[in-house]
């Protein structure tokens, strides 16, 4: 389907300014950079941990002895000492380390050993962690992919410190705090909206006002097509060949699916459109042919489709079924929306198809209007995928992380850049999972400057990275996590 779409241009919203330490700390601020800094921090750290491990050695703390040797490798892979230990072998015909092939672990033989030795570790790693991040805080040319990499390098070694937990956007989940459980900031916000959203819904559906009567104009008319419901609210006009339960529905989701998005799309817009529904091929073909400005290619187009978006001001559904047609609607009134909120249109694949359907799913219980095709059917994989996909049971969320953690994974860069032609049915769920992860875990504020940018045709991977502070394999990860953490 195809939809012209007014665009709008918005203001941007201000953003916090970044937090840096004072360059009075350092001697030499414009000479000192992160990777200088986080060499001599990592040498400090080595020669600790090889005193650490000689004392772990004599006190027979074993198993802090080998984790405190994989924290070595962790910031100096070629430790040779650390590797031995550990029972790496070096291989002179393949030039590398081969890792052992025994999993089994060291034992602590000394209880009260152990103990003074867990301590002493979490000391040498505090103050490491207190050079590195500061030196990092200082850098502020340092990219983000690398502040993320120091991030998560540092939760490794100290995976309970609650400092880097919340530098990793993280935060402990409610009904927790006596056992903290860290998980994504947007996986805490999403459980929370999520409920809010559900009783939004409920709400705004029990509170629609009802349909009236309304009257043909004269281009309606004229098209010839038999109506057999005209009503109306505010908001739509719904004309119909078919019944008055689908009529109904109709003007109620386009009558709802616009206050619903409002707080999450910060919009004021108080719309006023038609839709037309054709229950049978006669009476779509009697549209088709009558619907005034169409080019005749585009006519014979449409009678191949389940729908059409002519304008902000019209569009018709004439899919099989009432169910398709409702979702079409619906699915057609958020692209409306999307257009003339942010400028998004089909160019921006991932986002028309991902937002519509999570949307519509979430407001009907409906996956219906595809815009990519079914798989080739020479992959059995694909094939799988394809069932699963339409089958109404199924949780896309629950297929999104599944494809977030084949391998290869999904790369985000290329996805983000795709317009809906060229969108695969992973990259379908891969979108849908984003839509949540956007309209259920992040602000609101995030959200409206992300799809502004990309309806102003920014880059789309710049776009990203600007506005959430992390990279694309990071919102990779991130994505995977949040759906771990969702889950139903």
């Amino acid at each position: 389907m195809m939809i012209s779409i007014l665009l709008l241009a918005l203001a941007p919203y201000p953003l916090p300014l970044p937090s840096v330490v004072p360059p009075s700390m350092f001697q030499e601020p414009e000479v000192v950079r992160f990777a200088a800094a986080k060499k001599a921090a990592t040498a400090t750290l080595v020669a600790e941990l090889e005193e650490y491990v000689a004392w772990c050695q004599k006190s027979k703390a074993y198993l802090q002895r080998d984790l405190a040797n994989q924290i070595i490798l962790d910031w100096d892979s070629d430790h040779k000492e650390a590797r031995k230990a550990l029972g790496f072998k070096w291989s002179k015909k393949e030039a590398k380390w081969i890792a052992p092939k025994s999993t089994r672990k060291a034992k602590d033989l000394d209880a009260k050993s152990a103990v003074i030795a867990k301590a002493m570790r979490d000391e040498i790693l505090g103050d490491f962690s207190t050079r590195i991040l500061t030196a990092m805080d200082h850098d502020t040319a340092l990219k983000t992919a690398e502040r993320q990499t120091v991030i998560d390098s540092l939760l490794d070694a100290r995976p309970n410190n609650a400092e880097l937990r919340t530098r990793n956007g993280q935060v402990i989940k409610t009904g927790t705090e006596l056992e903290p459980i860290w998980i994504l900031k947007e996986s805490q916000r999403a459980l929370v909206w999520r409920k809010l959203l559900d009783e939004r819904k409920r709400d705004l559906f029990a509170n629609v006002p009802a349909a009236t009567p309304v009257p043909a104009n004269a281009t309606e008319r004229d098209l010839g097509v038999p109506w057999s419901v005209l009503q109306g609210n505010k908001r739509v006009r719904v004309l119909s060949t078919g019944g008055q339960e689908e009529a109904d529905k109709v003007s109620a989701t386009c009558h709802v699916v616009w206050d619903y998005v409002r707080d999450l799309f910060g919009h004021r817009f108080e719309p006023s459109y038609a839709v037309y529904l054709l229950d049978n091929q006669v009476d779509q073909a009697t549209f088709i042919k009558g619907w005034p400005d169409i080019e005749p290619d585009t006519r014979k187009v449409l009678l191949q489709t389940a729908g059409y978006g002519f304008s902000t001001q019209a569009i018709a559904q004439w899919g099989d079924l009432p169910e398709k047609r409702i979702d079409g609607s619906c699915r057609l009134s958020l692209a409306i929306i999307m257009g003339l909120r942010f400028g998004v249109t089909s160019n921006q694949g991932w986002v028309q198809e991902g937002f519509g359907m999570y949307v519509t799913d979430q407001l009907l219980g409906t996956r219906l209007t595809f815009f990519v095709q079914k798989s080739d059917y020479e992959d059995k994989g694909k094939i799988k995928l394809d069932r699963a996909m339409y089958d109404s049971s199924s949780d896309w969320l629950t297929l999104a992380k599944e494809e977030l953690s084949s391998e290869p994974p999904p790369n985000l860069s290329f996805l983000v850049g795709r317009n809906v032609n060229t969108l695969t049915p992973p990259d379908l769920l891969v979108s849908y999972a984003l839509a949540s992860y956007f309209l259920e875990g992040c602000e609101p504020a995030v959200t409206q400057k992300v799809l502004t940018g990309l309806g102003a045709g920014k880059n789309p991977v710049e776009v990203l990275e600007a506005e959430l502070g992390f990279d694309m394999g990071t919102l990779a990860k991130r994505l995977r996590q949040y759906l771990e953490e969702i889950g139903k």
